[in-house]
């Protein structure tokens, strides 16, 4: 099954396109190939970091044991490097 592909016009800092550029010739990969992958990386963050807001949200006003602060407390710690 192949996947539709729209065309579509962006408008990139000089520097960000040339860094891009540079960056998709690197991984022998498309700088429309590149960008689609690395928007679809940010949405992936940002769905997570997200879903982790409303789990601290349900999870604020309840008792906790320690193991699963500190377990919180860990993936704050990987969400927040990532970006």
């Amino acid at each position: 099954m192949t996947t539709q592909t729209i065309k579509t016009a962006i408008s990139l800092d000089r520097k960000l396109f040339s860094c891009s550029d540079v960056l998709a010739r690197e991984l022998q990969m498309t700088r429309s190939g590149l960008i689609a992958q690395a928007l679809e990386e940010f949405i992936a963050k940002r769905r997570n970091r997200n879903l982790l807001a409303k789990l601290n949200q349900v999870y604020a006003n309840a008792p906790e044991a320690p193991r699963a602060a500190a377990a919180r407390a860990s993936h704050k710690r990987i969400i927040a490097d990532a970006w």
